[in-house]
């Protein structure tokens, strides 16, 4: 129950930049709007199985399933993974989220969503 929750907020904290983002550059409204909705949208494409987006067999599964690893392990074993150049230090941060929340397959991709919108927003206020 704790990991959908965390989802939840995580999609509302997404949601909140947007609009907060958005408000304060009005010009950055419909694009932050869109790509969390596009996101949104193939997200639960995906997780229904209509539709899986590029990358989201592959590498994604991996890093989930490493994440779901490393999280059953101790504190320690968890954090000797972290290598800030490596490709799977998104594994790292996801197993501590796991550790802390529970495991819950929306979990990674909804922080993607979060990621993307804030990357949006920083590629927009860097633009112009």
């Amino acid at each position: 129950m704790e990991t959908q929750i965390f989802v939840i907020c995580v999609l509302l904290a997404a949601l909140l930049v947007c609009l907060i983002a958005g408000f304060s550059h009005r010009w950055l409204l419909p694009p932050l709007l869109c790509g969390f909705a596009a996101r949104l949208f193939f997200l639960f494409l995906d997780f229904y199985g209509l539709f899986s987006p590029p990358g989201a067999d592959g590498d994604a599964v991996k890093f989930n399933a490493y994440a779901l690893e490393w999280s059953q392990g101790s504190w320690s074993d968890l954090f000797s993974t972290f290598e800030y150049s490596a490709s799977y230090l998104y594994s790292s941060i996801g197993a501590v989220i796991f550790k802390l929340t529970g495991y819950n397959s929306l979990l990674l991709p909804s922080l993607n969503i979060l990621a993307g919108v804030i990357g949006i927003f920083l590629v927009g206020k860097m633009s112009f």
